[in-house]
């Protein structure tokens, strides 16, 4: 294999195992993907390297790892040489024989006679069934076997040199022959596809020349003539004009046929070509904002209706949105949680309304997510409190069991087993994810922050296999032990999420930034988006279209929350307050969305929004 093919190979297997990294990961498989990665790591071939996998070769040899380097032969063997033309069998036979023999050639150069011995003890029996094996069973007992006339030449640098060699050519000649799979094949196609639209243009761009240059010879004649010739310019022929128009008709029809290979190419379709734009054709959000693209004055939704709902009488810590959206709760300093109704709720939802007094106030807030009637609530004082909406009782309680500890944040895991809840004290000089189960409340796993980093911003994906983590200004994906990690902000991260079709992350930092990530590609940024002016701004919270790929985030030092299109940047202000709003929420049921926030004054507003 050359080492141009040795380079194509690489670069093939390493579009390949990107590809299956990421599809595994999207179906959360997480044992597959950890053991696929382990499998790399040790990969046996070496990525297809001749000159690596001969290394390895002489490297077992040398080291006296017999049984190790005719695994790797057999191995090779099994998996490539038999599958080659019958002509190449007998070449293969020669060669393990000669990788044997230099095997043991190497032992007694090296005053190795034990690992002489060894082998023909272990081989005897395939050996004697060998008739040019016989004489290897003296080799032991002989004085100078490079002197002697039966071994001599095997001790010679030439025989050793040629069998490197030969060894190197069949595994060249070998891999050079192995069909490629599926997976490598599409990525050949994608190449191909690349190298023929670049032809395509190239050939339209001379076609086009050259017509141009036609019809401009064929307007102005008199260009072609010599000044002073006094001869008077005479129509050409008409068998020159017949000509001149099927040079153009000629050049049309390439034209045309350029144009149609590189739509006909295009239909095919890539993987990794669908954009934004390609993928809001079918988005009931980005449908509505496409209208009118380019104009940043143009407004995401209509505000329909606006209601406050008092109650509370310091600031609202969090406010979260009932599954089915027909309840939202609230938690404020005032040591309250409430459950409230929307006025087009049904007489189940209505039935929820409640007034929670704790010991100390909520600072996050989530609804289990299977059967959406328990309110998860996660205390100043490190406590998880679960109140069943239903039967308007609590369900359970527990603490973190850590002194100073407070929950910041709660995850519940989409199955109903359990909730992920991030734990960690006011100086913030420990971290913790804490898991709970949902049936008791009893803490099943604790996983500490690494030195140096807090934890924050945590959500679970579709499935509950995979928790995205901010901590600092990293983001980690984790299945309770970290997968992948990556920078993604210049500041620390205060909230991260899954977005709706589960294969990208959302985060927000005290930068200012909203981002979007790609889960399966780590540290790949899909878009960027500053929300708010001023170099000391927070981004406080964040909340995501259920349906769509619409934001609206919230600043600490802002009184206003803000909506984000990524596909054309476009920014509108929505449920503005009086006083800096704390907390978001987003709620969307068959085009009618609605949201919710909470100021420092103690009040939530909500905002029904239609859109354009």
């Amino acid at each position: 294999m050359s080492q141009d093919a040795s380079l194509r190979m690489q670069t093939l297997l390493s579009w390949a195992d990107r590809v299956v990294e990421e599809y595994l990961l999207f179906r959360g498989f997480i044992q597959a993907h950890r053991s696929f990665l382990q499998e790399t790591k040790n990969d046996r071939l070496h990525e297809f390297q001749v000159e690596k996998i001969v290394e390895e070769l002489l490297r077992l040899l040398t080291s006296f790892q017999y049984q190790a380097m005719m695994d790797l032969w057999f191995f090779l063997q099994e998996r490539f040489f038999t599958r080659m033309s019958s002509k190449f069998w007998a070449v293969m036979k020669h060669l393990e024989c000669s990788l044997q023999r230099f095997y043991l050639v190497n032992a007694c150069q090296s005053d190795r006679m034990d690992k002489v011995k060894e082998v023909l003890e272990t081989e005897a029996e395939s050996f004697r069934s060998v008739k040019d094996w016989e004489i290897w069973f003296q080799l032991p007992y002989v004085k100078d076997p490079a002197s002697d006339a039966a071994f001599q030449v095997y001790f010679t640098k030439e025989w050793a040199s040629q069998l490197v060699v030969s060894v190197h050519n069949l595994l060249a000649t070998v891999f050079h022959e192995v069909a490629v799979p599926a997976i490598l094949q599409c990525y050949l196609n994608l190449t191909k596809i690349d190298k023929l639209e670049k032809q395509v243009k190239d050939l339209t761009r001379q076609n086009q020349a050259l017509k141009d240059e036609l019809v401009s010879s064929r307007s102005n004649p008199s260009s072609t003539l010599n000044p002073s010739d006094s001869v008077e310019q005479t129509p050409l022929p008409t068998a020159a004009r017949l000509e001149e128009q099927e040079k153009l008709d000629l050049l049309d029809l390439s034209t045309a046929f350029a144009s149609s290979l590189k739509e006909s190419m295009e239909s095919q379709g890539r993987p990794d070509e669908q954009d934004y734009k390609t993928l809001a054709s079918n988005d009931p959000d980005a449908q509505g904002s496409d209208r009118g693209a380019g104009d940043s004055m143009r407004s995401l939704y209509d505000v329909v209706n606006e209601r406050v709902f008092p109650g509370h009488s310091s600031s609202v810590l969090c406010c979260r949105f009932s599954g089915d959206g027909g309840n939202f709760a609230s938690s404020s300093q005032d040591l309250s949680v409430r459950i409230q109704v929307l006025p087009n709720a049904r007489a189940a939802q209505m039935e929820r309304s409640a007034t929670i007094f704790l010991s100390s106030p909520a600072l996050t807030l989530s609804w289990e997510k299977r059967y959406d009637r328990l309110l998860l609530m996660g205390t100043a004082k490190g406590e998880l409190k679960a109140w069943d909406a239903d039967t308007k009782n609590m369900a359970f309680e527990t603490s973190a069991d850590k002194q100073n500890a407070q929950m910041i944040n709660l995850s519940p895991n989409p199955d109903g087993s359990s909730v992920v809840a991030v734990c960690s004290n006011k100086q913030s000089t420990w971290s913790q994810l804490q898991v709970f189960s949902l049936r008791g409340g009893k803490k099943t796993q604790v996983l500490d922050a690494k030195e140096g980093f807090n934890y924050r911003g945590i959500d679970h994906n579709h499935n509950g296999s995979l928790l995205a983590v901010s901590a600092n200004n990293l983001i980690q994906l984790k299945d309770l032990s970290t997968i992948m990690e990556w920078k993604a902000h210049d500041a620390a991260i205060s909230c991260v999420k899954f977005g709706y079709d589960e294969t990208t992350i959302i985060s927000a930092g005290a930068d200012g930034y909203v981002k979007e990530w790609s889960a399966h590609s780590p540290g790949k940024e899909l878009f960027s988006q500053r929300m708010i002016s001023g170099d000391e701004e927070a981004i406080m919270d964040v909340a995501l279209s259920p349906i769509g790929r619409h934001v609206i985030a919230c600043s600490g030092n802002y009184v206003a929350a803000h909506l984000i299109d990524p596909l054309d940047s476009r920014l509108q202000q929505v449920g503005e307050q009086q006083s800096t709003i704390s907390c978001v929420d987003w709620s969307q049921d068959q085009g009618n969305v609605t949201i919710l926030t909470g100021s420092v004054e103690g009040l939530v507003k909500v905002v029904g929004l239609a859109a354009l």
